[in-house]
């Protein structure tokens, strides 16, 4: 039965709180094999005036978005087609890689690439599962597909996975499966 004692600076929200819990739980449970519910993770709160670094005091800064955020409002950007908002969400050196090993490096070239393809496209998200290395996280999304091909018909129920790998708050890569090709309009 793990018991994990966590301090930090006060000030930091609530929800960044509980998920900082919630995460410090998934990890003992995947490295102890202990279940969730024999997990006890408590947080001490100090206050910024009784701590100092580098001979200065700190104050906590802002969580940063988190990447399964960052997943979903990309997507909801690129489903919309707002490149200014969906550019916002990605870093230097982006890279794309769909079915066929196509890789693209901006959202510009991918979408013209799309264009001969279909006419619109939408997901609908059964789940995303998330992995984290430091600053890096993977996240997985995986549901069907719907849109309307190039002649206006209509499709759904087409199934895709994406993964995706985010840096510092940022997308640095996105790969696409999918069974598009093999359902499309003959």
């Amino acid at each position: 039965m793990p018991l994990i004692d966590c301090k930090l600076i006060n000030g930091y929200t609530e929800q960044t709180r509980k998920l900082l819990s919630e995460r410090i739980t998934d990890a003992a449970c995947s490295s102890t094999g202990a279940a969730p519910e024999f997990v006890t993770v408590t947080i001490a709160e100090i206050s910024p005036n009784n701590y100092m670094r580098g001979r200065t005091q700190k104050i906590p800064a802002t969580a940063p978005m988190q990447s399964d955020k960052i997943v979903l409002n990309y997507l909801k950007a690129m489903e919309s087609r707002n490149l200014k908002l969906a550019n916002s969400f990605i870093g230097d050196n982006f890279q794309i890689t769909c079915p066929g090993n196509e890789i693209f490096n901006s959202l510009e070239d991918f979408l013209s690439w799309g264009k001969v393809r279909y006419r619109k496209i939408g997901k609908e998200i059964s789940s995303l599962d998330l992995s984290f290395n430091g600053l890096e996280a993977y996240i997985y999304c995986h549901g069907t597909l719907n849109g309307e091909w190039l002649s206006g018909k209509p499709f759904k129920g087409i199934r895709f996975i994406d993964k995706f790998q985010t840096f510092d708050s940022k997308i640095i890569s996105q790969e696409i499966w999918n069974d598009l090709d093999l359902m499309k309009e003959t």
